[in-house]
Protein backbone atom coordinates (compact mmCIF):
# COMPACT_ATOMS: atom_id res chain seq x y z
CA UNK A 1 0.00 0.00 0.00
CA UNK A 2 1.38 3.78 -1.36
CA UNK A 3 2.42 5.88 1.71
CA UNK A 4 2.71 2.87 4.41
CA UNK A 5 6.18 3.43 5.11
CA UNK A 6 5.38 7.28 6.14
CA UNK A 7 2.07 6.17 7.93
CA UNK A 8 4.82 3.93 10.18
CA UNK A 9 7.44 6.33 10.17
CA UNK A 10 4.57 9.22 11.49
CA UNK A 11 3.44 7.00 14.26
CA UNK A 12 6.93 5.71 15.17
CA UNK A 13 7.92 9.81 15.72
CA UNK A 14 5.16 10.21 17.87
CA UNK A 15 5.78 7.30 20.37
CA UNK A 16 9.50 7.83 20.05
CA UNK A 17 9.09 11.56 21.54
CA UNK A 18 6.82 9.77 24.11
CA UNK A 19 8.54 7.53 25.08
CA UNK A 20 11.94 10.04 24.99
CA UNK A 21 9.85 12.65 27.55
CA UNK A 22 9.18 9.52 30.16
CA UNK A 23 12.61 8.67 30.13
CA UNK A 24 13.95 11.69 31.64
CA UNK A 25 12.31 11.11 34.84
CA UNK A 26 10.30 13.08 37.05
CA UNK A 27 13.41 15.24 38.75
CA UNK A 28 14.57 16.46 35.20
CA UNK A 29 15.39 20.36 35.59
CA UNK A 30 13.67 21.36 31.93
CA UNK A 31 11.03 19.28 31.60
CA UNK A 32 8.86 21.42 30.89
CA UNK A 33 10.76 22.81 27.99
CA UNK A 34 11.19 19.52 26.95
CA UNK A 35 7.35 18.43 27.07
CA UNK A 36 7.07 21.62 24.37
CA UNK A 37 10.14 20.97 22.39
CA UNK A 38 9.10 16.71 21.50
CA UNK A 39 5.67 17.22 20.42
CA UNK A 40 6.76 20.36 18.49
CA UNK A 41 9.63 18.07 16.85
CA UNK A 42 7.05 15.18 16.52
CA UNK A 43 4.34 17.68 14.84
CA UNK A 44 7.05 19.14 12.29
CA UNK A 45 8.45 15.72 11.10
CA UNK A 46 4.95 14.48 10.58
CA UNK A 47 4.12 17.63 8.60
CA UNK A 48 7.71 17.11 6.71
CA UNK A 49 6.58 13.22 5.97
CA UNK A 50 2.91 12.95 5.03
CA UNK A 51 1.60 9.43 4.13
CA UNK A 52 -0.59 10.38 1.14
CA UNK A 53 -1.15 13.90 -1.21
CA UNK A 54 -4.46 14.45 -2.64
CA UNK A 55 -5.48 17.07 -4.75
CA UNK A 56 -2.73 18.81 -3.14
CA UNK A 57 -3.78 18.04 0.47
CA UNK A 58 -1.44 16.52 2.37
CA UNK A 59 -2.34 14.05 4.98
CA UNK A 60 -0.49 13.33 8.24
CA UNK A 61 -0.92 12.70 11.87
CA UNK A 62 0.09 16.17 13.39
CA UNK A 63 -2.84 16.70 15.02
CA UNK A 64 -1.72 13.68 17.33
CA UNK A 65 1.31 15.27 18.90
CA UNK A 66 -0.47 18.91 18.63
CA UNK A 67 -3.46 17.71 21.07
CA UNK A 68 -1.22 15.49 23.03
CA UNK A 69 1.29 19.19 23.61
CA UNK A 70 -2.29 21.08 24.52
CA UNK A 71 -4.12 18.09 26.83
CA UNK A 72 -1.41 17.44 28.94
CA UNK A 73 1.24 20.79 28.31
CA UNK A 74 -1.98 23.28 29.17
CA UNK A 75 -2.28 26.72 27.19
CA UNK A 76 0.78 28.21 26.77
CA UNK A 77 1.99 24.85 25.45
CA UNK A 78 -1.28 24.36 23.15
CA UNK A 79 -0.56 28.07 21.82
CA UNK A 80 3.07 27.87 20.81
CA UNK A 81 2.37 24.55 19.06
CA UNK A 82 -0.45 25.96 17.32
CA UNK A 83 1.58 29.06 16.16
CA UNK A 84 4.70 26.90 14.86
CA UNK A 85 2.22 24.20 13.07
CA UNK A 86 0.37 27.14 11.35
CA UNK A 87 3.78 28.67 10.72
CA UNK A 88 5.11 25.86 9.30
CA UNK A 89 2.18 24.43 7.07
CA UNK A 90 2.12 27.76 5.47
CA UNK A 91 5.83 27.74 4.84
CA UNK A 92 4.98 24.03 2.78
CA UNK A 93 2.54 25.67 1.02
CA UNK A 94 0.07 24.65 -1.74
CA UNK A 95 -3.81 24.51 -1.03
CA UNK A 96 -3.58 22.64 2.54
CA UNK A 97 -2.83 25.56 4.26
CA UNK A 98 -6.31 26.65 3.75
CA UNK A 99 -7.44 23.15 4.92
CA UNK A 100 -5.39 23.86 7.83
CA UNK A 101 -7.16 27.29 8.94
CA UNK A 102 -10.53 25.86 8.33
CA UNK A 103 -10.02 22.65 10.58
CA UNK A 104 -7.78 23.92 13.15
CA UNK A 105 -9.70 26.16 14.74
CA UNK A 106 -13.14 24.20 16.21
CA UNK A 107 -11.11 21.33 17.30
CA UNK A 108 -8.21 23.28 19.34
CA UNK A 109 -10.90 25.92 21.09
CA UNK A 110 -12.41 22.56 21.85
CA UNK A 111 -9.21 21.19 23.31
CA UNK A 112 -8.41 24.24 25.37
CA UNK A 113 -12.24 24.76 26.47
CA UNK A 114 -12.06 21.15 28.37
CA UNK A 115 -8.52 21.95 29.65
CA UNK A 116 -9.64 22.68 32.77
CA UNK A 117 -11.40 19.72 33.45
CA UNK A 118 -9.29 17.61 31.47
CA UNK A 119 -6.64 16.41 34.86
CA UNK A 120 -9.67 15.55 36.95
CA UNK A 121 -11.52 13.36 33.87
CA UNK A 122 -10.95 9.65 35.00
CA UNK A 123 -8.35 7.63 32.32
CA UNK A 124 -11.23 6.12 30.12
CA UNK A 125 -12.43 9.52 30.08
CA UNK A 126 -9.62 11.09 28.62
CA UNK A 127 -8.97 8.49 26.26
CA UNK A 128 -12.48 9.61 24.13
CA UNK A 129 -12.36 12.86 24.63
CA UNK A 130 -8.51 12.72 22.99
CA UNK A 131 -9.65 10.28 20.52
CA UNK A 132 -12.78 12.22 19.75
CA UNK A 133 -10.82 15.31 19.77
CA UNK A 134 -8.89 13.44 17.06
CA UNK A 135 -11.34 12.09 14.90
CA UNK A 136 -13.08 15.64 14.63
CA UNK A 137 -10.62 17.16 13.41
CA UNK A 138 -10.19 14.25 10.41
CA UNK A 139 -13.84 14.35 9.90
CA UNK A 140 -13.51 18.03 9.14
CA UNK A 141 -10.53 17.48 7.26
CA UNK A 142 -12.91 15.15 4.92
CA UNK A 143 -15.49 17.82 4.45
CA UNK A 144 -13.25 20.24 3.14
CA UNK A 145 -11.22 18.31 0.66
CA UNK A 146 -14.49 16.71 -0.73
CA UNK A 147 -16.54 19.89 -1.10
CA UNK A 148 -13.84 22.58 -0.50
CA UNK A 149 -13.13 25.13 -3.84
CA UNK A 150 -10.62 22.56 -4.96
CA UNK A 151 -12.40 19.72 -3.60
CA UNK A 152 -11.27 15.80 -3.97
CA UNK A 153 -13.27 13.78 -6.76
CA UNK A 154 -16.06 11.46 -4.75
CA UNK A 155 -14.95 8.13 -6.17
CA UNK A 156 -15.22 4.88 -4.00
CA UNK A 157 -10.94 4.71 -3.47
CA UNK A 158 -11.40 8.05 -1.99
CA UNK A 159 -14.00 7.25 0.22
CA UNK A 160 -12.63 4.21 1.43
CA UNK A 161 -9.28 6.74 2.11
CA UNK A 162 -10.88 9.67 4.46
CA UNK A 163 -12.85 6.47 6.17
CA UNK A 164 -9.54 5.04 6.87
CA UNK A 165 -8.17 8.29 7.70
CA UNK A 166 -10.72 9.21 10.01
CA UNK A 167 -10.61 5.66 12.06
CA UNK A 168 -6.94 5.94 11.87
CA UNK A 169 -6.72 9.43 13.78
CA UNK A 170 -8.79 8.18 16.34
CA UNK A 171 -7.18 5.02 16.99
CA UNK A 172 -3.79 6.38 16.92
CA UNK A 173 -4.52 9.08 19.46
CA UNK A 174 -5.90 6.47 21.79
CA UNK A 175 -3.19 4.53 21.53
CA UNK A 176 -0.75 7.28 22.32
CA UNK A 177 -3.00 8.25 24.72
CA UNK A 178 -2.90 4.68 26.43
CA UNK A 179 0.99 4.75 26.36
CA UNK A 180 1.49 8.36 28.41
CA UNK A 181 -1.25 7.47 30.48
CA UNK A 182 0.51 3.90 31.44
CA UNK A 183 4.19 5.67 31.72
CA UNK A 184 2.37 8.72 33.96
CA UNK A 185 0.99 5.69 36.08
CA UNK A 186 4.36 3.96 36.61
CA UNK A 187 6.34 7.10 37.14
CA UNK A 188 4.05 8.14 39.61
CA UNK A 189 4.11 4.92 41.16
CA UNK A 190 7.51 4.92 41.23
CA UNK A 191 7.84 7.72 43.11
CA UNK A 192 5.12 6.35 45.52
CA UNK A 193 7.65 3.79 46.71
CA UNK A 194 10.40 6.25 46.97
CA UNK A 195 7.71 7.91 49.27
CA UNK A 196 6.86 5.00 51.19
CA UNK A 197 10.18 3.57 51.10
CA UNK A 198 11.71 7.11 52.72
CA UNK A 199 8.32 7.05 55.59
CA UNK A 200 9.29 3.89 55.94
CA UNK A 201 12.91 4.28 57.00
CA UNK A 202 12.31 7.07 59.08
CA UNK A 203 9.42 5.36 60.82
CA UNK A 204 12.17 2.76 62.42
CA UNK A 205 14.25 6.18 62.84
CA UNK A 206 11.81 7.80 65.05
CA UNK A 207 11.04 4.79 67.01
CA UNK A 208 14.12 4.26 67.96
CA UNK A 209 15.67 7.46 69.24
CA UNK A 210 12.47 9.43 69.82
CA UNK A 211 11.92 8.45 73.27
CA UNK A 212 15.70 8.64 73.93
CA UNK A 213 15.80 12.05 72.96
CA UNK A 214 12.51 12.93 74.76
CA UNK A 215 13.51 12.44 78.32
CA UNK A 216 16.39 14.68 78.38
CA UNK A 217 14.46 17.42 76.99
CA UNK A 218 11.98 17.11 79.46
CA UNK A 219 14.96 17.18 82.48
CA UNK A 220 16.27 20.43 80.73
CA UNK A 221 12.58 21.95 80.65
CA UNK A 222 11.87 21.35 84.09
CA UNK A 223 14.85 22.67 85.43
CA UNK A 224 14.35 26.01 83.06
CA UNK A 225 10.70 26.27 84.29
CA UNK A 226 12.77 26.15 88.18
CA UNK A 227 14.87 29.10 87.51
CA UNK A 228 11.98 31.19 85.19
CA UNK A 229 10.06 31.35 88.83
CA UNK A 230 13.10 32.44 90.82
CA UNK A 231 13.36 36.27 90.66
CA UNK A 232 15.47 37.46 88.09
CA UNK A 233 16.17 40.42 85.81
CA UNK A 234 14.01 40.94 82.59
CA UNK A 235 16.63 40.06 80.18
CA UNK A 236 17.37 36.75 82.12
CA UNK A 237 13.77 36.04 82.28
CA UNK A 238 13.22 36.93 78.48
CA UNK A 239 16.39 34.34 77.23
CA UNK A 240 14.74 31.70 79.94
CA UNK A 241 11.10 31.62 78.11
CA UNK A 242 13.03 31.56 74.78
CA UNK A 243 14.82 28.37 75.65
CA UNK A 244 11.29 26.83 77.01
CA UNK A 245 9.63 27.87 73.60
CA UNK A 246 12.31 26.18 71.81
CA UNK A 247 12.10 23.12 73.96
CA UNK A 248 8.65 22.92 73.42
CA UNK A 249 9.50 23.15 69.66
CA UNK A 250 11.59 20.69 69.78
CA UNK A 251 9.23 18.30 71.82
CA UNK A 252 6.37 19.32 68.98
CA UNK A 253 8.91 17.80 66.51
CA UNK A 254 9.72 14.75 68.42
CA UNK A 255 5.82 14.30 68.66
CA UNK A 256 5.41 14.54 65.14
CA UNK A 257 7.92 11.33 64.36
CA UNK A 258 6.43 9.25 67.37
CA UNK A 259 3.22 9.82 65.29
CA UNK A 260 5.13 8.59 61.95
CA UNK A 261 6.62 5.59 63.95
CA UNK A 262 3.12 5.00 65.19
CA UNK A 263 0.49 6.76 63.11
CA UNK A 264 -2.08 3.79 63.25
CA UNK A 265 -3.81 4.04 66.32
CA UNK A 266 -6.31 0.93 67.73
CA UNK A 267 -9.07 3.67 67.62
CA UNK A 268 -9.84 2.55 64.00
CA UNK A 269 -13.79 2.90 63.25
CA UNK A 270 -15.80 3.49 60.40
CA UNK A 271 -17.11 7.52 59.99
CA UNK A 272 -18.15 9.91 58.30
CA UNK A 273 -15.44 12.12 56.86
CA UNK A 274 -17.96 14.76 55.81
CA UNK A 275 -18.31 15.46 59.35
CA UNK A 276 -15.13 16.21 60.00
CA UNK A 277 -14.47 18.23 57.44
CA UNK A 278 -16.98 20.24 58.98
CA UNK A 279 -15.68 19.78 62.53
CA UNK A 280 -12.04 20.96 61.11
CA UNK A 281 -13.64 24.05 59.34
CA UNK A 282 -15.31 24.93 62.00
CA UNK A 283 -11.77 24.88 63.99
CA UNK A 284 -9.84 27.00 61.20
CA UNK A 285 -12.65 28.96 60.61
CA UNK A 286 -11.21 31.93 63.01
CA UNK A 287 -7.41 31.45 61.97
CA UNK A 288 -8.93 31.88 58.52
CA UNK A 289 -10.55 35.08 59.28
CA UNK A 290 -7.75 36.65 61.41
CA UNK A 291 -6.06 35.95 57.85
CA UNK A 292 -8.95 37.55 55.57
CA UNK A 293 -9.40 33.81 53.93
CA UNK A 294 -12.99 32.71 53.11
CA UNK A 295 -13.64 28.91 52.77
CA UNK A 296 -15.80 27.80 50.75
CA UNK A 297 -17.36 24.43 51.69
CA UNK A 298 -18.91 22.01 49.28
CA UNK A 299 -19.92 18.56 51.18
CA UNK A 300 -22.15 16.15 49.26
CA UNK A 301 -23.19 12.83 50.75
CA UNK A 302 -22.18 11.23 53.69
CA UNK A 303 -18.43 10.12 52.66
CA UNK A 304 -18.11 6.93 54.69
CA UNK A 305 -14.54 6.00 54.97
CA UNK A 306 -12.54 3.88 58.22
CA UNK A 307 -10.08 4.84 60.06
CA UNK A 308 -8.72 7.09 62.84
CA UNK A 309 -10.97 10.02 62.96
CA UNK A 310 -8.60 12.38 65.08
CA UNK A 311 -5.93 10.98 63.01
CA UNK A 312 -8.00 12.38 59.75
CA UNK A 313 -8.76 15.81 61.66
CA UNK A 314 -5.13 16.44 61.95
CA UNK A 315 -3.89 15.32 58.24
CA UNK A 316 -7.14 18.14 57.21
CA UNK A 317 -5.90 20.57 59.82
CA UNK A 318 -2.04 20.15 58.44
CA UNK A 319 -3.73 20.79 54.99
CA UNK A 320 -6.17 23.77 55.76
CA UNK A 321 -3.63 25.68 57.37
CA UNK A 322 -0.88 25.78 54.93
CA UNK A 323 -3.80 26.70 51.92
CA UNK A 324 -4.29 29.21 54.69
CA UNK A 325 -1.15 30.66 55.47
CA UNK A 326 -0.49 29.81 51.55
CA UNK A 327 -2.35 33.02 50.96
CA UNK A 328 -0.75 36.10 52.53
CA UNK A 329 -2.98 38.49 50.90
CA UNK A 330 -6.13 37.04 51.86
CA UNK A 331 -8.16 34.99 49.32
CA UNK A 332 -10.91 31.91 48.67
CA UNK A 333 -9.85 28.38 49.93
CA UNK A 334 -12.07 25.98 48.56
CA UNK A 335 -12.90 22.40 50.56
CA UNK A 336 -14.98 20.06 48.06
CA UNK A 337 -15.87 16.38 48.81
CA UNK A 338 -16.94 13.68 46.66
CA UNK A 339 -17.75 10.46 45.82
CA UNK A 340 -16.32 8.71 43.29
CA UNK A 341 -16.84 5.07 42.19
CA UNK A 342 -15.77 3.31 45.79
CA UNK A 343 -13.57 6.18 46.89
CA UNK A 344 -14.33 9.04 48.55
CA UNK A 345 -12.41 12.07 47.64
CA UNK A 346 -11.82 15.70 49.65
CA UNK A 347 -10.47 18.45 47.42
CA UNK A 348 -8.37 21.04 49.25
CA UNK A 349 -7.83 24.35 46.60
CA UNK A 350 -6.16 27.68 47.87
CA UNK A 351 -5.30 30.93 45.70
CA UNK A 352 -2.22 31.04 46.99
CA UNK A 353 1.76 31.46 46.18
CA UNK A 354 1.54 28.13 44.61
CA UNK A 355 4.91 25.83 43.92
CA UNK A 356 6.94 24.52 41.43
CA UNK A 357 6.86 20.92 40.01
CA UNK A 358 10.65 20.39 41.95
CA UNK A 359 8.82 21.87 45.32
CA UNK A 360 5.38 19.52 44.85
CA UNK A 361 8.17 16.46 43.93
CA UNK A 362 9.85 17.14 47.57
CA UNK A 363 6.59 17.33 49.45
CA UNK A 364 7.04 14.70 52.51
CA UNK A 365 10.32 15.31 52.61
CA UNK A 366 11.70 15.57 56.51
CA UNK A 367 12.44 18.91 57.16
CA UNK A 368 11.10 20.66 53.51
CA UNK A 369 8.80 23.38 53.49
CA UNK A 370 7.86 26.49 51.43
CA UNK A 371 7.05 28.22 55.51
CA UNK A 372 10.64 29.82 57.02
CA UNK A 373 9.81 28.52 60.20
CA UNK A 374 8.29 25.02 58.82
CA UNK A 375 10.23 21.57 59.47
CA UNK A 376 7.73 19.68 56.97
CA UNK A 377 6.88 17.11 59.42
CA UNK A 378 3.45 18.19 59.15
CA UNK A 379 2.55 17.18 55.65
CA UNK A 380 5.57 14.04 55.94
CA UNK A 381 2.80 12.97 59.01
CA UNK A 382 -0.02 13.79 56.74
CA UNK A 383 1.08 11.50 53.94
CA UNK A 384 1.85 8.36 56.12
CA UNK A 385 -1.58 8.25 58.34
CA UNK A 386 -3.52 8.61 54.80
CA UNK A 387 -0.99 5.77 53.18
CA UNK A 388 -2.26 3.58 56.78
CA UNK A 389 -5.70 4.24 55.38
CA UNK A 390 -4.95 2.60 52.06
CA UNK A 391 -5.42 6.22 50.48
CA UNK A 392 -3.35 8.59 48.29
CA UNK A 393 -2.65 12.44 48.43
CA UNK A 394 -2.30 14.13 45.20
CA UNK A 395 -0.89 17.44 45.08
CA UNK A 396 -1.12 19.90 41.61
CA UNK A 397 0.13 23.41 42.04
CA UNK A 398 1.46 26.33 39.92
CA UNK A 399 3.20 28.83 41.08
CA UNK A 400 1.58 32.44 41.50
CA UNK A 401 -1.81 30.02 40.50
CA UNK A 402 -1.95 28.06 43.58
CA UNK A 403 -2.48 23.97 45.48
CA UNK A 404 -4.63 21.68 44.89
CA UNK A 405 -4.30 18.86 47.62
CA UNK A 406 -6.59 15.64 46.36
CA UNK A 407 -7.21 13.13 49.27
CA UNK A 408 -8.51 10.26 48.47
CA UNK A 409 -9.63 7.24 50.87
CA UNK A 410 -11.17 4.04 50.19
CA UNK A 411 -14.86 4.21 51.25
CA UNK A 412 -15.64 1.47 53.73
CA UNK A 413 -17.31 -1.61 52.61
Amino acid sequence: MAGTEQLLLNILIIVLSILIYFSLGPQYKYKKAVAVLLPGTAMLLCMTFPFNVLGGYKYDLRVIPLLLGILYGGYASGILLSTVMIGYRYYLGGPGFILTLYSFPPVILLAFALLRRFDQMQSKTRYLVGSGLALLWAFICTLISFFGSKGVPVTQENILFYVAFCFLHALAMWMCMYLMETLRENEQMKVEIQRTEKLNALSHLAASIAHEVRNPLTVVRGFMQLLKEKKTDESEQRYIRLMIDELDRAEEIIHNFLTLAKPQNEDVKCFDAAVEVRHVVSVASAYASLRNVEIQLDLGAPLMIKGNPAKFSQVLLNIIKNGIEAMPKGGTLQIIGLQEENSAIIDVIDMGVGMTQQEVNRLGTPFFSSKSEGTGLGLLTSFRIVQMMNGTIKVTSKKGKGTHFSIRIPMAS
